[in-house]
């Protein structure tokens, strides 16, 4: 498998860890592997895959069974102690 990066040619991963450390990472080279071709285009394609699982949890947070009764915790008078 070939991977293009920067107007140039890969035989694999390893080679292009070796000429690319800083994107050595798998989340990198599936980025390239999707497509990106320059630094900028792999950080969005990264920052977009991890929101997808955040922007996931937080959906399933607001469709919880439990969502009100927390939001009425938060709410409840906060007691000091005596000092």
């Amino acid at each position: 498998m070939t991977l293009k990066f920067m107007g140039r040619e890969f035989d694999g991963p390893y080679a292009f860890r070796q000429a690319f450390p800083a994107f050595a990472a798998p989340d990198a080279v599936r980025a390239v592997q999707a497509g990106c071709q320059s630094p900028t285009e792999v950080e969005i394609y990264c920052w977009r895959r991890r929101q997808k699982s955040y922007q996931k949890a937080r959906d399933g947070a607001h469709k919880s069974p439990f969502r009100e009764t927390l939001a009425n915790l938060a709410k409840a008078p906060k007691r000091r102690s005596k000092a």
